[in-house]
């Protein structure tokens, strides 16, 4: 390799970079570049995710599983993730208090006080307090220095031993030595005290040079030669102070700037958000002192963060109304803090959710009374399609409202059946209806036989209840067969006897066999039986194919029957 290749591309010539992929700017694993969502840690790399990271961007880290090396956040990030529940006090963080390293989140020195617990004894704790009520130690640092004038504390380290590492630590840095810096502020202070007690030294007029004017005079202006000051007027300067300076502070007080900051009041951790979160502070406080009334004790942090996680499982679990309720109290107790900003969106969502709720089942009672009303004026069929399309969610809802789904669909059901049964009924009466006007036809080209067959076919299928009104079946039976029947009678000679006509046996079969049947449904087997006889006398050419059969049946209905 000659020495120009070694200049110019180090020790050896490299291959310029042509990498495909890149490491995730969150997690840090390798990644495709034209991908836009890293399939490791799942975080976007939209331009509005990429804006939002990098201005929350800080010191602090939580432990995160799908991601164990996510950057830091600012402090105020870190209680936002506690007022949301998403930081708790077995959380896993470091930052600046803990000397970056990893500890239990109620362990670390000034965040532990917004999760209610002192770091160092773990008593109760509120994010105000500088000093813990129970160990007087300092609640921002470890380990942790005495409250000013307490000799000793009152309660023990819940940790000795650790304590006692971290104070071995802290000796071994100059900045941490915490007898030497309470020595030096001491000296600092008590220098400052002399400093305003001693008198200014007033210098020694001889010893000043004499200053002469341009001309080699001395300046005008007064006979001593010494220029006179003009006097500061305190009345002015509070006077223009008034016109100037309140009105300014008060316009940018009132003045909606975060209209021209980056980012939207309507999420937490933005330029916009933080800015009119502070002027909302600022006003409220000045509202509260002019007004003359004592202002409400602000809640802790912490039950208020128990009331939002009690409300959003009551919104989780239906119970709407307790959710209303205790995001209406949040809200109206933490006026002007982020809490009573998240609990007015919540409050909103939940609203937003009771009037679906509402309208939802509005629309479900609809439902029901349009079934109702389909029923009461016998559409059965559009009862039955309107209730096809209610889930088993509506038809819940309905029950909750006083709705009897299952009365509805029995309704229905009951419907349903009267109708196929008219349908039938009107079926067997235009049948009976074709039958009796074929038996007319016939009779009016004097073929009784063929009438006579229809009758008896309309008696044997057909009840009665199917006849049209008026008409009387067994004597238009009678008269068709008196119209078949030969004259009894015939017109005698003087001189000569005429011989009785041959009787129709054919005939008189048919006439018994038709009030055999007749009989038969009339369940009177006995005179059945006895036309059966007579039939029995008949030649055997002229009696009916079924006549033993129908013998039998006769004789067991005379046995377990009723006559």
């Amino acid at each position: 390799m000659s020495e120009s290749d070694l200049k110019a591309g180090g020790a050896a010539r490299e291959k310029p970079w042509t990498d495909r992929d890149m490491p995730c700017v969150y997690c840090g694993q390798a990644v495709a570049r034209e991908v836009e969502r890293c399939p490791h840690c799942k975080a976007s790399y939209s331009l509005a995710v990429r804006r939002a990271s990098r201005e929350i961007e800080g010191p602090w880290f939580y432990m995160e599983p799908r991601n164990l090396s996510n950057r830091g956040v600012d402090f105020n990030t870190m209680l936002k993730m506690i007022e949301k529940g998403r930081l708790k006090r077995d959380s896993v963080v470091r930052g600046p208090t803990t000397h970056q390293d990893w500890m239990f989140a109620a362990e670390a020195p000034l965040l532990s006080k917004h999760l209610g617990v002192c770091p160092h004894c773990f008593s109760p704790a509120r994010p105000e307090q500088e000093f813990c009520d129970q160990c007087d130690r300092f609640l921002d640092e470890r380990p942790g220095r005495l409250r000013p004038g307490a000799k000793q504390a009152k309660k023990t380290n819940f940790f000795p031993a650790r304590d006692e590492t971290e104070e071995k630590l802290a000796a071994s840095l100059v900045t941490h030595d915490l007898a030497a810096a309470a020595a030096e502020a001491a000296k600092e202070e008590a220098a400052e005290r002399e400093a305003v007690v001693r008198p200014v030294e007033e210098p020694q007029l001889g010893n000043l040079p004499e200053v002469q004017s341009m001309a080699g005079q001395r300046p005008h202006g007064g006979e001593t030669g010494e220029t006179k000051r003009p006097k500061v007027k305190l009345h002015i300067l509070a006077l223009l102070t008034v016109v100037t300076v309140v009105p300014l502070g008060l316009l940018m007080l009132w003045l909606p700037l975060e209209w021209v900051m980056p980012g939207s009041i309507d999420r937490e951790g933005t330029t916009a958000y933080n800015v009119h979160h502070n002027q909302v502070m600022v006003r409220t406080a000045i509202l509260g002192v002019f007004g003359g009334g004592k202002s409400k004790a602000p809640t802790d942090d912490s039950q208020v963060a128990e009331l939002l996680q009690e409300g959003d499982t009551a919104a989780e679990n239906g119970e709407l109304e307790k959710a209303l309720e205790i995001f209406e109290q949040v809200r109206d107790d933490n006026k002007g803090k982020p809490l009573a900003r998240s609990a007015e969106r919540k409050l909103a969502a939940v609203k937003e959710t009771i009037a679906n709720r509402d309208r939802h089942r509005q629309d479900v009672m609809d439902r029901m009374q349009r079934i109702k009303d389909a029923l009461s004026a016998g559409k059965s069929e559009e009862a039955r399609r309107l209730l096809a399309v209610v889930g088993a969610e509506d038809r819940a809802i309905a029950r909750k409202l006083g709705v009897d789904v299952a009365s509805l669909e029995d309704r229905i059901g009951l419907l349903e059946v009267q109708k196929r049964d008219e349908a039938q009924r009107e079926r067997l009466r235009g049948e009976v209806k074709n039958l009796l006007d074929k038996a007319n036809r016939a009779t009016e080209a004097k073929r009784y036989k063929v009438a006579l067959e229809v009758y008896e076919e309309i008696a044997n299928k057909y009840p009665t209840d199917y006849l049209p009104a008026g008409v009387k079946l067994n004597e238009l039976i009678a008269e068709t067969k008196a119209r078949m029947a030969p004259p009894t009678e015939t017109a005698k000679s003087s001189e000569t006897p005429v011989a009785p006509a041959p009787i129709d046996t054919a005939a008189e079969a048919r006439r018994l066999w038709v009030e055999l049947l007749s009989l038969e449904v009339k369940k009177k087997y006995g005179e059945a039986l006895k036309k059966s006889d007579e039939l029995m006398a008949l030649p055997e050419k002229d009696r009916p194919a079924a006549l033993a059969k129908k013998i039998k049946d006769l004789k067991r209905g005379e046995l377990f029957g009723e006559e």
